[in-house]
């Protein structure tokens, strides 16, 4: 049952990535993760650049995120927020206190603030793990990297934890002096 609803998010989740792409980029200037982190970097982090997806609309919101896929990693997806890094670093550590679950690890990554912690979903009044990001602050908003392990090592939070934060680190020079 577990492995069943963790493929139909994961399912919905890539088919919600997928809807409304596009390989362009747009603005200049501006901070835009999805044109900044180019090819050679996501490919040295792991991931294959040619599947590269651009979403501009999440559930209706404006928002930029952008997806990668690997065969031995999962899914690399990056979400450029609108809300600052302090708030979401608050967010995550109440919801966290909420919940019962550990606090998010913050960090520095190459001189930029992060906080890490493990994505999880509720069902059947149990947490399914579902990954793990990390969240790098930026000049307005914050660049949120999430690594979303294959089906069959959901289980495995710790090394999803360890990949993204080797992944952020890898990715982290690409946003530049936002």
């Amino acid at each position: 049952m577990r492995k069943h609803l963790v493929r139909i998010v994961i399912a919905v989740m890539a088919v919600a990535g997928a809807a409304g792409c596009s390989s362009d980029s747009k603005g200049s200037g501006a901070l835009d993760p999805c044109r900044q982190i180019e090819g050679p970097a996501v490919q040295t982090a792991g991931f294959d650049p040619r599947t590269k997806l651009i979403k501009d609309d999440i559930d209706g919101t404006p928002a930029r995120e952008c997806t990668y896929t690997s065969s031995v990693e999962g899914m690399l997806r990056i979400d450029l927020l609108t809300d600052g890094y302090d708030k979401l670093l608050s967010d995550a550590r109440a919801k966290a206190a909420a919940n019962g679950r550990a606090v998010p690890t913050v960090s520095v990554i190459n001189k930029r603030d992060a906080f890490t912690h493990a994505e999880e979903i509720d069902s059947d009044d149990k947490s399914i793990p579902l990954g793990c990001s990390t969240t790098l602050r930026a000049d307005t908003g914050a660049v949120k990297i999430d690594v979303l392990p294959h089906v069959e090592d959901l289980t495995r939070t710790d090394d999803a934890c360890t990949t993204v934060l080797r992944v952020a680190t890898t990715l982290e020079p690409s946003l530049a002096n936002h």
